[in-house]
């Protein structure tokens, strides 16, 4: 057995020892003569082997579906949208979900949106500003619900056809011919 093999073993009961004094002394790592048995083996396990962790397969990387930052993106790029589009007269409604449409849209072009954030913004900002916009009719009569779901559902619509065809769009241009 060479030196380099005493030292690991030596570093792997060092450890487990750190362990076991941080746990409190808890039964579970310091009870049984079988912990301390299967303890050792595993050490001299990851000593002739390379070690356990070597053994273990890669851990896939998680995608995240939503972040905290693409999501405030998201809301900011549509609320603007939908301020901007609403400045026009007489159809502002229309023109704002537009103006979310525009917004998912650019996210798309530029490269940053991501469905699920966009969707949720979209959603958010049409049902916010539908029951806002029509608010006396809501609360006089009682169709607060219903308008809050058209709006957010015409909200997501609108976003997330916007990044989609933001997203054409980027791959069009630049794609090789």
């Amino acid at each position: 057995m060479s030196d380099t093999d005493e030292l690991l073993r030596e570093v792997e009961r060092q450890t487990d020892s750190d362990i076991r004094s941080d746990d409190g002394g808890s039964e579970r790592h310091a009870g049984s003569d079988a912990s301390a048995a299967s303890t050792q083996q595993e050490s001299e396990a990851a000593t002739t082997s390379g070690g356990i962790r070597s053994r273990l397969p890669d851990r896939p990387s998680v995608p995240t579906l939503l972040t905290p930052r693409g999501l405030l993106l998201s809301v900011v790029l549509t609320v603007v949208g939908f301020l901007l589009g609403g400045f026009v007269p007489l159809v502002g409604g229309v023109t704002g979900l537009l103006g979310i449409g525009v917004a998912g849209f650019v996210l798309g072009l530029v490269g940053k949106g991501r469905y699920l954030e966009l969707a949720l913004s979209g959603a958010a900002t049409g049902a916010v500003a539908f029951f806002l916009d029509r608010l006396v009719l809501s609360v006089v009569a009682d169709f607060a619900l219903p308008l809050t779901l058209v709006g957010g559902t015409a909200g997501l619509v609108a976003a997330v056809l916007g990044l989609y065809f933001g997203r054409d769009l980027r791959d069009g241009l630049t794609r090789s011919v």
